[in-house]
């Protein structure tokens, strides 16, 4: 293509040179781009499929912070420990549950037993369904004392749950308040959450 200076002249020959990008034969080079693209794009769809799953996976496994308020879980868990709530699933014997009991407090205490389980408060112990509980999280030479009322046997209603403090002596549990029902136990503690010191 000829160039042309202000007065008209013919500068000289100038050769078009393709915008940069831009290719009028791309043999190879242009498929390449095209698998580069589809594997891009392919990529692109599976991360976005691992988020959604894991946003759906957080909705239907909810978890929830609560801070540790009061020493009825003490040694086990500290006023001020922080723990991580796992909001839904079974509740077995000796997990630590967050739980609503009557008059709507909120407490922090571990089930013993479950529905149908027979417990016997006998000689500082419990003994569930005729065998005594083995309590490793307890300090050692912790008394267990019966309920309040002087029940030594109690029979937990089918759908709920009965809770006793790790910290038995100071504890406010199911020897007060009696069997928690099923849907008054918010979750049960999955994990503390330790802080590093200031």
């Amino acid at each position: 293509m000829a160039g042309r200076v202000a007065n008209g002249e013919v500068a000289g020959e100038i050769e078009a040179e393709p915008r940069s990008g831009m290719r009028r034969d791309c043999p190879g080079v242009c498929d390449d781009l095209a698998v580069d693209v589809r594997a891009e794009a392919l990529r692109l769809v599976v991360a976005m499929l691992v988020l959604v799953g894991g946003l759906t996976a957080v909705r239907v496994i909810r978890y929830d912070g609560y801070t540790v308020q009061g020493v009825n879980m003490a040694p086990t868990l500290d006023s001020g420990d922080d723990v991580l709530v796992r909001e839904d699933g079974a509740i077995s014997p000796g997990e630590v549950v967050i739980a609503t009991i009557p008059g709507g407090s909120k407490v922090l205490s571990r089930v013993v037993a479950v529905g149908g389980d027979v417990l016997v408060f006998a000689d500082g112990g419990v003994v569930r369904n005729g065998v005594p509980l083995s309590e490793d999280y307890l300090v050692p030479g912790t008394v267990t004392d019966p309920p309040g009322d002087g029940t030594t046997r109690v029979v937990v209603r089918p759908g709920s749950v009965y809770l006793l403090g790790d910290n038995r002596g100071a504890s406010t549990d199911s020897r007060d308040y009696g069997a928690v029902p099923l849907e008054g136990v918010v979750g049960s503690v999955a994990d503390v959450w330790w802080w590093p010191a200031d």
